[in-house]
């Protein structure tokens, strides 16, 4: 069950990093932000909103990872999937690693 959650959470930081810093979304990320949505810029532009909602939308859909009922699993996939994608983020920065739009190019 715990190589499963942490499976889960990997994949969580993932899509997270591609949604808001990958260049395969870069197109509908730009089209989103130049209709200055102010709730949906800062959406977009911060890791533990976005990864709150791919969380529970990947354990919804996707996999549910955990023993729990279906509305539990929910709640402690979403947490953790948030806390796990600050931290991979933070992370990078930490490691000063380019990627996606701030990778200089």
């Amino acid at each position: 069950m715990l190589g499963n959650f942490i499976v889960f959470l990997l994949m969580t930081i993932g899509m997270t990093h591609i949604i808001i810093d990958g260049s395969i979304f870069n197109t509908p990320r730009n089209w989103i932000f130049s209709k200055n949505i102010k709730w949906l810029n800062e959406l977009l532009s911060c890791y533990m909103c976005v990864s709150t909602h791919v969380s529970w939308f990947l354990c919804i859909f996707v996999w549910n990872p955990l023993s729990l009922p279906w509305y539990q699993s929910i709640i402690v996939c979403a947490f953790a999937g948030s806390f796990a994608s600050v931290l991979g983020a933070s992370l990078i920065n930490f490691l000063n690693i380019p990627y996606g739009q701030n990778d200089g190019k």
